[in-house]
């Protein structure tokens, strides 16, 4: 719980540390599936079934691929390789365009 490190054992900070990760980790699959809807909203059926493909498909390659990084390089290894993945992927995922314009509600209404 690096949580705890940063913000201290008391029991407030350690709720915090706690309660944090587990929230954000629920929401995600909310997120990324009404960013899927919101990329293509006249194919939802389409989109709903790539949210679970990619899904199933991201469950298979960690069970796999966790499994071999763990015997491999032992546990410590592979959560420091999880959490640069994870960055990674956030810096990805901000800087990524996917060439579509902002849309801002401002302009909308003129």
């Amino acid at each position: 719980m690096e949580g705890i490190c940063i913000i201290g054992a008391g029991s407030v900070g350690a709720a915090f540390a706690r309660a944090l990760p587990g929230t954000t980790l629920r929401m995600l699959p909310i997120v990324v599936q009404t960013w899927i809807f919101s990329a293509a909203p006249n194919r939802l059926e389409s989109m709903a079934a790539l949210f679970v493909s990619i899904a199933q498909a991201a469950i298979g390659a960690d069970a796999v691929l966790g499994r071999q990084a763990v015997d491999q390089l032992g546990v410590t290894a592979t959560m420091w390789f999880g959490g640069v993945l994870a960055i990674v992927t956030a810096v990805l995922i901000a800087h990524a365009n996917h060439g579509r314009p902002v849309a801002n509600a401002a302009f909308d209404s003129a």
